[in-house]
């Protein structure tokens, strides 16, 4: 609003903007703007100038900020959703050396450690940066834990369960006033907790090592217990199969049926499905487990659950295993029947696949981000081999012959031939855009997207004696390992390269822990050539070798 001004005739107060004054009439004289000179006036451009400079410099500082908070925005949301799946960190690999009855550790930039024995249990953490391992030496059971380095927890250990972040190992131990009795302990930050005196000896620890359900006696009677800092009884003849963080969601078995609850204190549970001994028993989570698929023994069909909720059907068939990229691992662990965690917040937009165990081929499936399951492949045929891209998206598959990639997450799934004809074994690249496969002849080829296959070997790399067993490995992403006898070979996509002749012929290739593991084999007297078995303990000798930079390996296991 504009300011008052004095009427020199009367003296009211007048609207700068009014030529005459209201009251007398009298015409609103102004002051005059006083003169400025060129001096004063150049002065006064510059200046006005030099503001509108420094206006400028800032919108362009501003513009850059936004820029580049765009841009670290991009790259995380690019980061973290190539993460989805979580990436094993290779730093850890241990095994078992028969031939020097001892546990070997290998761990990146650090000399190998031994313990005496041989370990019975082993479990690794999510990212395989720590693992636990129960060893029997001479009839003592020990529990060793390893971190940066490798501790003894405790003796006379029974069973363990060990966290999926590698913060807190749960084990048993014989009650010594009692044969039956199993002491329940915790060792989480360099402490020893006992839990409970007595227990049947099976736990399992949630993901950050905060909870752990188990089955306690009272006489002769059994209690599900879930302990979060103090312990709660769940009930009579209720046992445990899993318990998140916080024992936010409690799943656990009564009379053949399993149950999800929510928290310790509510009185909210849901009946699941049938669940009958640890092959029926099989439960597939992710990383805090709000989320469970399942396999209803009593419907014939497998069912998701979602945040302790009620179940929704997935699929007319059981659900083996969720598709995850080279590299990605599932932690196995076993309380009463098997449990299968998982490093993704959620089974939304992810692959599963079903196996006949009968015929050993595999159906896949895509659950949708309203869990809905769509079939991928063609529902009368089946498929043999399966691999997923590093974008959780791309899936390149192999059904009678055929390879097909397809990004069955599109609305409209379209899918692509890469291979027409005849292939019968199959290993896709990291990022999907090339495939290694075998044909009927048994001649190895490397195509890269629908390009013309180069040949990579023409030599026969199936074993003679058991034509099942794995005789290829991609490592680092693009590399491919392939056997023929007793030679390893070396493929990026041109014709293969020796890189390592052994005593004797290679039985499997395998990545592990970052390294590439070949398995080596000799045949003595009793081997059945009309089985094509070779299982045979006093027919067989195996060598175990080991390699970090995937050329010179190392003998890491005789037996």
């Amino acid at each position: 609003m504009a300011e008052n001004i004095k009427c020199k005739t009367c003296g009211a107060d007048v609207p700068a903007d009014m030529k005459f004054c209201a009251s007398c009439g009298a015409a609103v004289e102004r002051a005059q703007a006083p003169e400025v000179s060129k001096k004063e006036e150049g002065f006064a451009e510059n200046k006005g100038s030099k503001n509108n400079s420094f206006k400028f410099v800032k919108v362009l500082v501003s513009i850059a900020v936004v820029i580049a908070v765009l841009g670290v925005a991009l790259v995380s949301y690019v980061f973290l959703k190539s993460e989805k799946y979580g990436k094993v960190k290779n730093m850890l690999y241990i095994t078992n050396n028969t031939e020097k009855n001892a546990v070997v550790i290998h761990q990146d930039g650090k000399s190998k450690s031994s313990v005496d024995g041989r370990y019975v249990d082993l479990q690794y953490n999510f990212d395989e940066t720590k693992a636990a391992f129960l060893v029997s030496e001479k009839g003592n059971w020990s529990l060793y834990y390893v971190t940066d380095e490798v501790q003894l927890i405790d003796e006379d250990v029974s069973r363990f369960s060990f966290s999926a972040s590698g913060n807190a190992v749960a084990y048993a131990k014989k009650n010594n006033s009692s044969e039956a009795d199993y002491e329940l302990w915790l060792y989480s930050d360099n402490k020893h907790s006992l839990i409970n005196e007595k227990t049947d000896g099976r736990m399992f620890v949630s993901p950050n090592g905060s909870a752990i359900s188990y089955v306690a006696y009272d006489g002769d009677n059994k209690i599900g217990c879930v302990w979060d800092g103090k312990e709660h009884e769940l009930g009579k003849d209720i046992i445990p199969v899993a318990v998140s963080d916080g024992a936010k969601y409690i799943y656990y078995e009564k009379d053949v049926v399993l149950y999800v609850q929510k928290g310790i204190e509510s009185d909210e549970r849901e009946r699941l499905a049938l669940f009958i001994g640890s092959f029926h028993g099989y439960l597939i989570v992710n990383k805090d487990l709000s989320q469970a698929i399942f396999y209803d023994s009593d419907r014939s069909k497998s069912y998701i659950s979602r945040d302790g909720g009620k179940k929704e059907s997935l699929s007319d068939e059981r659900i083996n295993k969720v598709i995850t990229p080279n590299g990605t691992k599932s932690l196995h662990r076993f309380q009463n029947g098997m449990v299968d965690i998982y490093p993704i917040s959620s089974f939304s937009d992810t692959y599963y696949k079903t196996l006949d165990y009968v015929s050993y081929f595999v159906k896949i499936y895509h659950i949708t981000k309203q869990y809905k399951a769509i079939d991928i492949a063609d529902d009368n045929d089946t498929t043999s081999e399966v691999f997923l891209a590093n974008d959780g998206k791309t899936l390149i598959y192999l059904q009678s012959g055929r390879i097909y990639k397809v990004n069955g997450m599109e609305e409209n799934p379209n899918t692509e031939v890469l291979v027409s004809e005849d292939a019968n074994q199959l290993f896709a690249v990291s990022d999907g855009s090339a495939v290694f496969f075998t044909n009927e002849d048994n001649e190895l080829y490397y195509q890269k997207g629908k390009s013309k296959p180069k040949l990579v070997s023409s030599d026969e790399p199936i074993d003679e004696y058991d034509p099942r067993s794995i005789r290829f490995a991609v490592f680092k992403g693009d590399s491919l390992y392939y056997a023929v006898d007793n030679e390893l070979y070396f493929s990026s996509g041109a014709k293969g390269k020796l890189v390592n002749e052994f005593d004797y012929n290679i039985y499997s290739i395998n990545v592990e822990g970052g390294a590439v593991i070949v398995s080596t084999y000799t045949v003595d007297n009793g081997y059945n050539s009309n089985s094509n078995i070779i299982y045979s303990a006093e027919s067989l000798s195996l060598y175990k070798y080991r390699s970090i930079d995937g050329r010179n390996f190392e003998l890491i296991e005789e037996d």
